[in-house]
């Protein structure tokens, strides 16, 4: 497989040049040795310029890309999945603040938008001592053929998303107090196959999934030690369910076959995940570092299976059985677990280094 990509930027620059030798070409006299040829590498920096109380500068990279594939697409696509079209290859936004200026510096960075199965953008706003926020978000495509005779039963197009955004009050100062939430989501349709009474049927089974976390900590130093407390919240929830693409013709004898007229089956779940975090960091003596950290997390997951089908069995011993099945099922675990790590390093001379490593590790599952 063989990937082409073009800048923009480059091939305006090469038809500038090419008009800017024509003369040179048409002067038989000129030796090849009185030209000089610049090489070839990363673009110059762009200069920031004054617009208000701000300098910024702006930096685009543009062009398209060609594809071409020899070979097994469906592993192209489940590998790379590079697509031929226009795409921004990079762009960097960046301002600095004057005096009087309310953001001290903001930036807006990204690339991959446009032909190409991962994207992503970080941006973020800041303000000397006050405030300081940082955010992110990522995208990719995820398509997969399961390979051999049943790969047209067994594949999915999904979509995954990023995000994260920090916010810290009162950078650079001895206490300082910090907010956070991310987001990771996954969604698309997928198609399995049912194993039922030995028999194969297809069926779909979308993905919908959603991560979230929030946090909300603080920070302080004191003479020798940096103190770090945090609070965070995780939530999980899956909204998966199977089903029956449509149901399958009927053979010659259908008593021979198994056979499957309805078939639903929902399995929701939802988690919800407290913790609590301490580090200390510090060195009390200029030879000694203590480094410690305490983590306490609670998790709670509850699980639904709801299940209906209506079928018949293939045919054993001459008897052809008939199923109708109504399923629902309630699960509940919980998991209490503290984390305890660190070092302690010694260092009594210059050459002489002694670090002890310490991990402690306990839990229970009740369910």
């Amino acid at each position: 497989m063989r990937i082409r990509n073009f800048p923009l930027g480059l091939v305006l620059v090469g038809l500038l040049v090419a008009s800017l030798a024509m003369p040179a070409w048409g002067q038989q006299t000129e030796k090849r040795s009185d030209m000089e040829f610049l090489p070839v590498g990363p673009p110059p920096e762009v200069s920031a310029r004054p617009w208000g109380l701000y300098d910024m500068s702006v930096s685009v990279e543009l062009g398209g890309q060609l594809v071409d594939v020899d070979g097994n697409h469906e592993v192209y696509e489940s590998q790379l999945n590079y697509r031929d079209g226009f795409k921004v290859f990079g762009f960097d936004f960046q301002g600095k603040g004057k005096e009087g200026a309310f953001f001290s510096n903001f930036y807006v960075r990204g690339g991959g938008w446009g032909a190409e199965p991962y994207s992503w953008v970080h941006f973020g706003f800041s303000k000397n001592k006050w405030f300081d926020f940082r955010g992110s978000f990522r995208e990719s495509e995820y398509n997969w053929f399961f390979p051999g005779f049943a790969r047209s039963q067994h594949f999915n197009d999904t979509e995954r998303r990023f995000q994260n955004y920090r916010l810290t009050v009162l950078p650079g100062r001895p206490f300082r107090l910090k907010l956070g939430y991310s987001r990771n989501s996954s969604f698309g349709p997928s198609f399995n196959s049912l194993d039922f009474a030995r028999g194969e049927f297809p069926s779909f089974e979308p993905i919908r999934q959603t991560y979230d976390e929030y946090t909300i900590g603080a920070e302080w130093n004191i003479q020798r030690w940096l103190i770090a407390g945090e609070y965070g919240y995780r939530f999980f929830r899956t909204e998966r369910f199977q089903t029956l693409i449509e149901s399958p013709s009927l053979p010659n004898d259908p008593a021979d076959f198994a056979f499957l007229n309805v078939f639903d089956r929902r399995t929701p779940s939802r988690g919800r995940i407290p913790f609590y975090r301490l580090n200390v960091v510090g060195r009390p003596h200029n030879t000694l570092e203590v480094n410690a950290r305490v983590v306490y997390s609670r998790a709670r997951t509850l699980n639904t299976r709801d299940e209906f089908l209506d079928g018949r069995s293939y045919r054993s011993a001459g008897l052809t059985t008939t199923l109708t099945e109504d399923m629902l099922a309630y699960v509940e675990s919980i998991r209490p677990m503290t984390t305890a790590d660190g070092n302690v390093t010694w260092r009594p001379i210059p050459r002489l280094t002694i670090t002890n490593n310490f991990q402690y590790r306990g839990y229970d599952i009740a369910g």
